[in-house]
Order: C-alpha cells, then structure tokens, then sequence
C-alpha cells in the first residue's frame, strides 16, 4: 500500500493494439503458456527503447490464449494517461481485467468482488489518510498509463502499481532497468540480482 509494486501481469503493445496477458490463475498458479514471456524480463535481453523486443521469432503474434486480453487504449477507460473518478475506476476495463472481475476474464482467472471491494478500499483509505477534507467523489486516483509504440514495434513491459500516496495508478511504461520497472530478485543468483545487470537499451 505504500509501496509500489511491478506485478507479474503483463502489457505486450504494437502500435494502439495492447495485449493486457494475466499471467497467473485465480488459485495464484501461474499460467504454463505465459513463463517463457516472464522469463524474457532478464538482463541478457536486449530492449528496445526501454521494453523487451517481441517483433521478434513471431513473440508477439504467439502471444495469444488463455489470459490474454486484447484491446486498444480507447478500449480500457475513456479516460487515459490522467486520475480517475471513483465511478471511473469501476467503468473502466482495465482495472475489471486487472481485479480479475468475472464477467472480463476467464472463470479460471476470475475472482469474484475483488474489483469492487479493492477501488473501494484504494479511494476510502486515500481520501482518509490524504484528502479527508475532499469529497471522496471527486477524489482522483487509479490512472492508467501507457507509453507511445510505432506500428513497426511490439514491445513487452511489466505492469507496475504505484504506492497509495503516488495515487496507486497503473504504470506500463516503465522501462525494464533497476530505476523503476524492476522486479525483485531474491538470491545472488537471480538474474536480476545486483551486479547482474547489463545494460542494453537500443
């Protein structure tokens, strides 16, 4: 909560086409098909312009099954890249996707009140520790933003979650180094553990 967090879901983009791919079920079992994507966030993989290359040996037109969401940024909210109104949260498809709301994924994916019983938690405990003199209704958080990708690019990136006080908006264009867009490594063996990272942005 005050923290923020890169999430193991995924967001593979080529032009206005998004690819929003959950990579683990509802029981928190990760999704067979989806490890070789995760597994591409390594330092070994060269970026491009900051996000793993998928326009290569077909990665992105493979990227296509069970947990994979395919949209367009008009198709997630009708609001982009700017905090959202409670009820704008709610109405918006990417976070019904993101909290797993069953009539936006699979039944194996799906998780029954989590979409609501999260955006009302993330609005009443910002408007109690940040804003308590706000009306809650015009409090605005949960913004969803995406970087710019060319129609010759497709690139993949993880999904990062910013902490309540940065208005817990739901960041996918962050690029894949230590800064930000990082993701936790455990041992000195991890691939993304200190002194393992090689630079190679394009």
């Amino acid at each position: 909560m005050d923290r923020y967090y890169d999430t193991s879901d995924l967001k593979a983009q080529r032009g206005n086409e998004i690819k929003l791919v959950l990579t683990t079920y509802a029981d928190g079992s990760m999704v067979p098909s989806w490890r070789k994507y995760l597994g591409l966030i390594n330092p070994d993989e060269k970026l491009v312009g900051g996000g793993v290359n998928l326009g290569i040996d077909d990665r992105y037109d493979a990227l296509q099954g069970p947990g994979v969401v395919v949209t367009n940024r008009g198709g997630l909210a009708k609001v982009i890249d700017a905090p959202l109104t409670k009820k704008q949260a709610m109405d918006s498809s990417f976070w019904k996707v993101a909290f797993r709301h069953q009539n936006n994924v699979p039944k194996e994916f799906a998780i029954p009140q989590l979409h609501e019983e999260a955006i009302s938690y993330i609005f009443s405990e910002y408007h109690q520790r940040f804003a308590p003199k706000e009306d809650i209704d015009k409090i605005k958080l949960m913004g969803i933003y995406f970087c710019s990708v060319q129609d010759n690019i497709a690139e993949l990136r993880a999904w990062c979650i910013c902490r309540l006080g940065g208005r817990s908006d739901a960041v996918g264009r962050n690029d894949l180094v230590y800064g930000s867009g990082r993701l936790l490594g455990i041992a000195s063996e991890t691939p993304g553990a200190p002194g393992r990272r090689k630079n190679k942005i394009k």
